[in-house]
């Protein structure tokens, strides 16, 4: 079972980051963008992370469990800092999903994705090579 979880996990984050940087670049050739520079490097960037990651669980690699442990650890405070109101976004990575929405799917899936890469049988799948 957690072979078919990771891989899920895996094509998750390789679909985000695949069709991430797809509409990154449509946009950016139909000139339909009105994203920033500093916004569109950052998301074009998460994006390659995403795709790296995605490859790296799907091969079960070390270090891929190890960065996305980091990244969902770093997302989960990132939102909850959001929903306290400790931290406000500018609003230019806003995407037509409602925001209260978009952050709760976010925490509940990162949160699993933190539970579950912690769980000993994984950990043991991703032995250091």
């Amino acid at each position: 079972m957690t072979a078919k979880i990771t891989r899920l996990i895996a094509f998750m984050e390789l679909s985000i980051g695949s069709i991430t940087i797809a509409g990154l670049t449509l946009s950016g050739l139909l000139h339909l963008s009105s994203k920033s520079p500093a916004v569109f490097t950052f998301v074009f960037i998460s994006s390659l992370i995403s795709l790296l990651i995605g490859s790296g669980l799907w091969n079960y690699r070390y270090w891929a469990r190890i960065l996305i442990l980091f990244f969902s650890g770093y997302i989960i405070i990132t939102k909850l800092l959001l929903f306290s109101g400790l931290i406000k976004l500018n609003g230019e990575l806003i995407t037509f999903i409602p925001e209260g929405l978009k952050d709760l799917i976010s925490i509940l899936y990162h949160s699993f994705v933190f539970l579950f890469f912690n769980l000993r049988p994984v950990k043991e799948r991703f032995c250091a090579r």
